[in-house]
């Protein structure tokens, strides 16, 4: 304090009229009153700050729903399609097995003979199918691929084919021998056909000189008749002679048609037969390759790569009927999701799309970390429960890693279980604390 403030303090001390020791108080109160002052300052000032960041600050709203972890793919029941006397067991419970594993064999002996039997019809159809083709297009049948099994399905084949080309032989030879007796008729009438024009030109020529000799006196009437009667015939004979050739082409050509169309006819008889064996035979195959299915059925393999679970007790030697169930198998391939159970008075704020914090209760939380994943299905009512349990709605979440945190070797296997915290929305700190006071308002000054 400099030389001017202390002589001021002093004359104002000289001037004052109070005793030294009030004044003395009166500063320190002074002094007093101003640091409260100061304090309920920056306690206001910080308040304010905190109610201030309240409005802005938020904090996430989730719902916890407990839930197991399920496989992706749906659990494949292992059935034998055939059935049949169970005669081995390859795998045994919780055993892992890959895509076509063999987990089971069963005999049916019924099935091979059913084979057999179609292979059997389906080559004596072939063999038929064959012959009638030949026949169709006038060939010799090619059997050449089944004598050596099918030997008397062959030799019957080629005595009907012979039948039915002496049948067709036979129903064509009265109209072959009628044509060659109009080609012979024909041939025959050709061959006088010079004779007679010849002839014809001669008495035309005779008729002239006859008529040149009766005009000059000295041939007798008489005899221009007999020559004209001579004239006439000849040309008679001649006409008919041409007429014949035509008449004996036009029937030669109607008997060629009459044998066309027997041998059509034959023709277009064996290709239908050969049409409908066909069919036949497409009919056959099918059966074939479903009798080849159930054959292989009989090995009963993995569809998918999982776990086995409740292999079938029956024993060894045991008929199971088509459609038993040998096992099931959980698959694991494509990952697992989570299948849990969400409040009632939680639902109404769970939406498909939301992301989900994923806790697996084998991975402690606070070591291993959790799985992020995404809700994905929401049941549409409520699961029913019993009296002791409260209504919940079961929900899927789609996890996006199969395993727990950052470590590959934590994998989460289906049967698992754990928590699932669904981000519901978010709310500002400033309507957290101001929550109780909303209720309180809502239910108090209500009693009666």
């Amino acid at each position: 304090m400099d030389a001017r403030a202390g002589k001021s303090i002093a004359v104002a001390i000289a001037e004052e009229r109070r005793p030294i020791a009030q004044i003395g108080s009166d500063i320190e109160y002074t002094r007093v009153t101003r640091g409260v002052r100061l304090l309920l300052i920056g306690v206001v000032g910080v308040v304010a700050t905190l109610v201030i960041l309240s409005l802005f600050v938020k904090i996430e709203e989730v719902a916890r729903a407990r839930g197991e972890f399920v496989p992706v793919g749906r659990i494949q029941v292992i059935q034998t399609a055939e059935g049949g006397a169970l005669e081995s067991v390859l795998v045994r419970n919780d055993q892992q097995v890959q895509r076509g594993d063999l987990i089971a064999k069963f005999r049916n002996a019924n099935l091979m003979s059913d084979l057999a039997r179609t292979q059997s019809r389906m080559a004596y159809l072939e063999i038929q199918i064959e012959r009638l083709g030949a026949f169709a297009s006038d060939r010799p049948p090619n059997f050449v691929r089944f004598k050596e099994q099918y030997g008397g399905m062959v030799e019957e084949a080629e005595e009907l084919n012979a039948q039915l080309v002496r049948q067709r032989s036979s129903n064509m030879e009265q109209t072959d021998r009628q044509i060659d007796e109009e080609k012979w008729a024909l041939a025959a009438a050709q061959s006088e056909i010079p004779a007679a024009k010849s002839s014809l030109n001669a008495t035309r020529d005779l008729l002239a000189r006859t008529r040149e000799g009766v005009r000059q006196g000295v041939i007798a009437m008489n005899r221009l008749a007999q020559v004209e009667e001579q004239a006439a015939q000849s040309e008679r004979t001649y006409t008919q002679l041409v007429t014949s050739l035509d008449q004996h082409g036009a029937r030669i050509k109607s008997l060629e048609a009459e044998r066309a169309v027997i041998w059509a006819k034959a023709a277009s008889d064996a290709r239908t037969q050969r049409s409908d064996l066909m069919a036949q035979l497409d009919e056959l195959k099918a059966t074939q390759a479903a009798y080849e299915s159930r054959s292989v059925d009989i090995e009963v393999k993995a569809p998918v790569t999982g776990i086995v679970q409740k292999i079938s007790e029956t024993p060894i030697g045991t008929v199971i009927p088509p459609g038993g169930t040998v096992c099931e198998i959980v698959p694991t391939e494509g990952g697992v999701l989570m299948k849990a159970r969400v409040a009632s008075r939680d639902i109404g704020f769970v939406q498909v799309g939301q992301d989900v914090v994923v806790k697996s209760d084998a991975f402690d939380y606070g070591r291993f970390g959790s799985v992020a994943g995404k809700l994905v299905r929401i049941a549409p009512s409520s699961a029913p429960t019993d009296n002791t349990q409260a209504p919940y709605f079961m929900v899927e979440i789609e996890l996006d890693q199969p395993y727990v945190g950052t470590n590959p070797t934590h994998v989460l296997t289906p049967g698992m279980t754990g928590e699932a915290v669904i981000l519901t929305g978010r709310k500002t700190l400033f309507q957290y604390v101001l929550k109780p006071i909303y209720l309180t308002l809502d239910t108090a000054l209500h009693e009666r």
